[in-house]
């Protein structure tokens, strides 16, 4: 049986974090200044960890255990168009700034969608 709708917008999500984390550890290999640095390893935490509440959700989905409420047509809108900016931005050296930017923006659409409506 193929996965549900909601469950591949979540895989979605899950694939667009990930591509956040490895843009923000690749921005933290360039040697970013202290205060970069600190809000890189703060944003990367933060992305693990909503990482880790989207893959329990996918799971809880696919095992159908819990009534999971998958993001909206304009989420996944927003979730593709950040994915591309991730994946250009990983083709390049990539400034800490604008790491932490857009790893911001990735953090802020995940969180808004696991939020209660």
């Amino acid at each position: 049986m193929p996965p549900s709708q909601k469950a591949r917008g979540l895989k979605k999500v899950l694939d667009l974090l990930d591509d956040a984390i490895a843009l923000v550890r690749k921005a933290l290999v360039n040697n970013p200044g202290d205060a970069e640095r600190r809000a890189l390893e703060r944003i990367l935490l933060r992305l693990e960890a909503e990482r880790g509440v989207y893959q329990a959700e996918f799971n809880a989905e696919l095992a159908k255990e819990t009534n999971v409420q998958g993001p909206t047509p304009a989420q996944v809108k927003e979730v593709s168009t950040l994915s591309n900016k991730v994946a250009q931005a990983a083709q390049g050296a990539i400034v800490a700034g604008n790491a932490i930017v857009l790893a911001g923006k990735v953090f802020d659409l995940a969180t808004s969608i696991v939020a209660p409506a």
